[in-house]
């Protein structure tokens, strides 16, 4: 694939240096050959059956390129056997990323979280964390202890922001700030309101027009406006500015409880209409 190959072992010591100044661009838009289907799964599979574990990266390569196909289980039987062998731990962790989602898409959260903690010990990245998040976010929202889960699932988002992205693999560039529409919502589930719309500004400032995020937002902040003004009636009460009833009374209407409208106002007097 497209990736620089070093022929032999460097001189000296190495180092990953993010930098803009080497660029891949691809230019099949431009192309006016007719895309084979399944044609990057064609090579691969006959190459692997030419080259056999010899070269150990073309079986990552070809584990992505069956689960692009829909085979879950030809991509797992792939892609654990080149987390086996390889001995680059950046794609090792890519590797294990991968079949941890193809677990926590089928539902199996147990095996996901485990090839996720896996991944945690190859690299230090905020990736492993994010997945083993999902994975507990899942649970709660199938109501699986669900407090407990999104006490968990925020606890590692949180892990996984305080880690910088460093790889020089492909990495989401928004997924710091897509993990947010997540984030919020366990905050909110379990009491936290504050750090909720801090999640929710924190997504905003890398993807401002998220709906969920804005309309979370939103509801976030009338509800702290409502136990702020639910705070002053209380402490209103307490000092004898107002009666238990006018305390009730406001409370019902913040509540919905009780809903006070406008009366009619009186239609406007029609001026006689004078004979022509």
């Amino acid at each position: 694939h497209e990736y620089c190959s070093i022929q032999g072992e460097p001189a000296g010591s190495t180092l990953t240096v993010a930098t803009e100044r080497v660029v891949v661009e691809h230019r099949q838009q431009h192309s006016t050959k007719v895309r084979e289907p399944g044609r990057n799964l064609r090579i691969l599979r006959n190459y692997v059956a030419r080259v056999g574990e010899t070269d150990v990266r073309a079986l990552y390569y070809l584990g992505v390129e069956y689960a692009m196909h829909g085979d879950v289980g030809q991509s797992l039987r792939y892609l654990r056997r080149y987390s086996q062998l390889a001995d680059w731990d950046d794609e090792k962790c890519k590797a294990m990323l991968a079949i941890g989602e193809h677990y926590r898409n089928i539902g199996d959260h147990e095996l996901a979280i485990r090839w996720s903690q896996d991944a945690t010990i190859t690299k230090s990245w905020p990736e492993p964390w994010f997945a083993m998040g999902r994975s507990f976010y899942a649970m709660a929202k199938r109501d699986e202890r669900p407090e407990y889960n999104y006490k968990r699932a925020a606890s590692h988002f949180m892990r996984g922001l305080d880690y910088p992205t460093d790889v020089v693999l492909f990495a989401n560039p928004q997924e710091r700030h897509e993990i947010h529409a997540f984030l919020n919502v366990c905050f909110h589930a379990v009491g936290d309101l504050d750090r909720a719309l801090w999640s929710c500004d924190e997504g905003l400032k890398g993807i401002p027009n998220h709906p969920m995020l804005l309309d979370n937002r939103r509801v976030y902040a009338r509800e702290k406006l409502r136990r702020i003004v639910v705070g002053g009636i209380d402490e209103l009460l307490k000092d004898g500015a107002i009666s238990k009833d006018q305390a009730g009374l406001m409370r019902a209407t913040l509540s919905g409880e009780l809903r006070l409208e406008a009366p009619p106002t009186a239609p406007e007097s029609v001026p006689a209409l004078e004979p022509q």
